[in-house]
């Protein structure tokens, strides 16, 4: 039996126990409960994130520095907590840069000779817009001590291949818990909805389309309406619990996932949440999302362009004036999002771990 320890941004205990008790879903698991009903020894550890681990306080002013730098933490706390752990496992799955990056520096000075698969999120065009930064330069020459990185769009994957072999794998989402959500919808009529929490999102351009006379919801972070004004008609939320989002999102007529004119891959798995929801979807017109997924404008959702608000309004408009071609769109999103599950996410990563392990 391989084992395969994974590295996380953040506690995954929680919401691996909420996913066995089938109370939530597993998406930011990456696959490693699958791959642990597959058969792998799968591991992941929390004790980087507790306040009474000594080396997350003594390390933090290091990771503070790089984010603030860069825009991406270098959690070596977690990695030097993990040591005995690493050695011990027959691979490590490192999930984001922040965690992964660390481990690239051990690797290149002999502590860890373990195999590292390396996947990258918001690292790519880091890479390429800081070309004269010196600690992006020293990022790059880390790059190669990877035994493999996984990325999520092709636009990335050309970027990150001058530095090492790199794999387009298309992330998932847990797919049972969208498409099949039991609890009834919030009784609030919503008649549009946008959410997701990641720096790139625009609603800006959402609150805009809306105007005043259209019916909204927005689920975000607070920094994500830093100096947007909300008029009355849409309501906030901020940080809810999953249960809750399913629940807003089966209240929507239709659902709006705005990203800023972005390369990286932004607004993936949030759109997949709302597809698996079998709601009818608008999503900015953005290649990581479109190419990633090989959707069919009309068919599995429909694209707006990108800040264009007067284009997003027009296609708000058409899908509340039009509910039978929504409830088409709805279905035909619904079957595109169960190729992309957690389930088959895992099924990817088990061919790329036969061949490292």
């Amino acid at each position: 039996m391989q084992k395969a320890l994974f590295l996380y941004k953040t506690p995954r205990k929680e919401v691996y126990e909420l996913w066995k008790s089938k109370k939530g879903p597993d998406t930011i698991l990456y696959g490693a409960n699958h791959l642990e009903e597959m058969g792998y020894d799968v591991k992941f550890f929390d004790i980087a994130f507790s306040k009474l681990n000594p080396l997350r306080w003594l390390f933090y002013p290091i990771h503070l520095i790089a984010a603030k730098t860069t825009g991406i933490g270098f959690k070596i706390d977690q990695a030097i907590s993990l040591l005995p752990v690493i050695n011990k496992s027959d691979i490590v799955v490192s999930t984001i840069d922040t965690a992964g990056l660390p481990i690239l520096l051990f690797k290149k000075v002999g502590i860890i000779k373990k195999p590292l698969i390396y996947i990258s999120v918001d690292f790519a065009y880091r890479l390429e817009n800081n070309k004269n930064n010196q600690l992006f330069s020293w990022y790059k020459n880390l790059m190669k001590f990877a035994d493999v990185i996984i990325c999520y769009s092709e636009g990335e994957r050309s970027i990150l291949k001058k530095y090492n072999k790199t794999l387009v794998l298309t992330p998932g989402i847990d797919w049972e818990f969208f498409a099949k959500g039991k609890e009834l919808p919030n009784k609030a009529n919503v008649d549009v909805l946008a959410f997701g929490r990641d720096h790139d999102r625009d609603y800006e351009t959402f609150v805009t389309a809306l105007g005043k006379d259209i019916n909204g919801v927005i689920v975000c972070s607070p920094e994500n309406l830093k100096n947007i004004e909300v008029p009355k008609n849409i309501k906030v939320f901020f940080n809810i619990e999953p249960k809750q989002l399913r629940q807003l999102i089966n209240s929507a007529k239709v659902v709006v996932i705005p990203i800023k004119k972005v390369q990286r891959a932004s607004g993936q798995l949030s759109f997949l949440e709302s597809i698996s929801s079998k709601k009818p979807t608008i999503v900015t017109n953005v290649p990581a999302i479109k190419e990633t997924y090989g959707l069919n404008y009309k068919i599995d959702c429909l694209f707006y362009e990108a800040q264009v608000a007067s284009d997003l309004r027009s296609k708000i408009l058409y899908l509340l004036s039009e509910p039978r071609i929504a409830e088409r769109i709805a279905k035909k999103g619904q079957l595109k999002a169960k190729q992309y599950s957690t389930a088959a996410f895992a099924v990817q990563l088990s061919r790329v771990i036969r061949k490292l392990a």
